[in-house]
């Protein structure tokens, strides 16, 4: 039998005679074509088709597609090796062309100065924005927190913030008036223990933060104040006594500009000579601590005046 690459031998065109006829004849030989398989390879997933010699191969399918990843996303580029006219079975494998994906991360900065969004490609390394800022607030952070890389999704990040509020302060001059008086005014975003009080003296305040607030500082720890009750001050107003020379001081009386109790007496500066001394507290205190006791101003003095008797005669009106 003849051959014929690509084919296979399928006979004469007409039958061979068994003997030798009383004619000249032509037979011609009967071909029939090859089929070879043809095996496509798409990411590990194989299919074939019977093509017949010499034709090129032609995929009928989709479009061949690969599964993307979380950094890349692929496409159909051609068939490895090259398609060719068939000539026996062949395996063609379908090759891809990889594109990186991009992310993207939003910022929210919830009444905040606007903060660009950072898109970029995954896995990459990302470098933090410049925080935001808003009047009267402290940024905190962004919730959740900034990657260090491009994760495969996008995201939207959104600012914390805390409310700045200042210290507070003592109230200045308060004095004892035997009433429950405030050493330190409670405000927005805090909370105080001690900052009230009737005695007179020293207090100090605890002032501690509510949730969602910063004080103005930058920080966040408990703050205490000092705070004070003066004493109220009660003038003592000496009565302005006296004494012969040589004789005994009288007991020190006075006045209270307010009814106070007090124990103790009234003194004088030293001296015995005739002339004038300042009358002083000496050993007078006031009974409460709440009270302290003071002079007026200038000094009332106590008086030694002289023991010696003048008579005094009046010459011009005596009688002759």
């Amino acid at each position: 039998a003849p051959t014929k690459t690509g084919y296979t031998f399928a006979g004469w065109s007409s039958p061979v005679p068994a003997t030798m006829p009383a004619e000249n004849m032509t037979l011609v030989a009967q071909w029939t074509v090859n089929q070879y398989t043809i095996t496509w390879n798409i990411d590990g997933v194989t299919t074939t088709t019977q093509v017949p010699y010499g034709t090129v191969p032609t995929y009928t399918g989709d479009t061949p597609a690969r599964a993307g990843t979380a950094q890349y996303t692929y496409t159909f580029d051609k068939w490895t090796p090259d398609l060719v006219a068939v000539t026996e079975a062949a395996t063609y494998t379908a090759e891809f062309t990889a594109a990186v994906n991009q992310y993207t991360i939003t910022f929210d900065s919830v009444g905040g100065s606007s903060v660009l969004a950072i898109t970029q490609d995954y896995g990459t390394t990302i470098t933090p924005p410049a925080n935001p800022t808003w009047a009267g607030h402290h940024f905190i952070g962004w919730s959740p927190t900034i990657p260090g890389i491009m994760p495969a999704e996008n995201m939207t990040l959104t600012a914390v913030w805390k409310v700045k509020v200042d210290v507070p302060s003592a109230v200045a001059g308060l004095v004892y008036n035997g009433s429950l008086q405030t050493g330190v005014l409670g405000g927005m975003g805090y909370i105080l223990t001690g900052n009230t009080g009737t005695n007179a003296g020293d207090y100090t305040v605890t002032a501690a933060l509510l949730a969602g607030y910063i004080w103005s500082d930058g920080t966040t720890e408990d703050k205490t104040i000092d705070w004070n009750i003066a004493k109220k001050e009660i003038t003592v107003t000496p009565d302005a006594l006296s004494k012969v020379y040589g004789g005994t001081d009288p007991a020190f009386t006075y006045t209270l500009s307010e009814s106070v109790s007090v124990t103790g007496a009234l003194s004088r500066e030293a001296g015995e000579d005739v002339g004038s001394y300042a009358i002083t507290l000496g050993s007078l205190i006031p009974e409460s601590g709440n009270y302290k006791l003071a002079l007026p101003e200038p000094d009332v003095m106590f008086t030694i005046i002289s023991g010696h008797v003048f008579l005094v005669l009046d010459f011009d009106s005596a009688a002759y």
